[in-house]
Order: C-alpha cells, then structure tokens, then sequence
C-alpha cells in the first residue's frame, strides 16, 4: 500500500473524480501507515517495560508483532517495527529518486549500513 501511495502521490492528478478520490485515500494512508507504525513501536515498548512480552493475553493479541525468533533482546522485540520502518525508508527513495539514480544507488546503501 505504500508503494502505491508513494507511486500515486509522485504523479499526483486531480483531473477527475477518481484521481481526487485516489490522491486523497493516497494521503490518508501516507498518514496512517506511520502513525500505525509508531503505536506498534509503543504496544511493544509498554508490554516489553512492564516485563509482559511473554505473557498469554499479549501472545494471543499481538503474537505477530514479535517475530519468534527474536524476542529475548531489546532489538529483537522491536524487530519487525525496525525492519517496517527501514522498509518505508527503502520504498521513499526508490519513488521520489527514481530519475536520480546515483543518489538512489548511495542513499540504498547507507540504508544498508545503517540497517
């Protein structure tokens, strides 16, 4: 869904009915997918503070928010939230420097080194 919206909002039209209605549901889900993204991070942080990761009312909620395979460190709780953003990150310069690829190429691989 980001993909799209970004791609949307690059050629943004409002030509007609449709292209008003799909630039603004673009614009909504440009505000909700990170707003979705920071109430993750704090579900996790509050149950990772009140020591509650494991617990059986957060298992059966939000089991897929902690990925099996890293939950006993700090980074590894909020892996999946690490990898969602990094993914946002990747999306963004891969739509707005799409004609700039030498910067594309660069800011792709400090995205790397970074994550």
């Amino acid at each position: 869904m980001l993909l799209a919206s970004l791609i949307n909002i690059y050629n943004v039209n409002f030509d007609g009915l449709l292209e008003t209605v799909s630039t603004s549901v673009s614009l909504v889900l440009l505000v909700a997918l990170p707003i979705g993204l920071v109430a993750t991070y704090l579900l996790v942080k509050k149950y990772r503070t009140l020591k509650m990761l494991e617990d059986q009312g957060f298992q059966e909620k939000y089991s897929e928010l902690i990925s099996a395979d890293h939950k006993p460190n700090l980074i590894g709780s909020y892996w999946k939230v690490i990898v969602t953003f990094r993914w946002s990150l990747t999306l963004i310069v891969l739509v707005f420097s799409r004609d700039h690829y030498e910067f594309q190429i660069m800011m792709l691989l400090v995205l790397s080194i970074l994550f």
